[in-house]
């Protein structure tokens, strides 16, 4: 099998352009009703889990910053959402060196 294609896609040309950092903390309960939730949540480009005070930490894609209380308020019975804009990006995801450094 051959190497991963990667694809980079163009989030302004789709209309989005502002993107958010999304701490999320689950209230008392089951967590995998949150994660549900975020998975089911298309805006959400990613979601990974963490440790420390909150549970996950996820990337928004927004195209106005007025749609980030109609996204988040389903969160809000379950969970507190801590919300940061990204200004920009010093560098997109990029792969560790093909060896690990001693």
């Amino acid at each position: 099998m051959g190497p991963a294609a990667v694809v980079k896609v163009d989030l302004r040309a789709l209309g989005y352009t502002i993107q958010a950092l999304v701490r999320i903390k689950p209230r008392s309960g089951p967590l995998h009703v949150v994660e549900k939730m975020i998975e089911e949540q298309p805006r959400f480009l990613s979601c990974d889990r963490v440790t420390g005070d909150d549970c996950y930490v996820t990337r928004l894609a927004l195209a106005d910053v007025a749609e980030l209380d109609a996204i988040l308020l389903p969160f809000h019975e379950r969970a507190e959402t801590h919300t940061s804009i990204v200004k920009s990006s010093i560098f997109e995801s990029r792969l560790p060196p093909l060896r690990p450094v001693k």
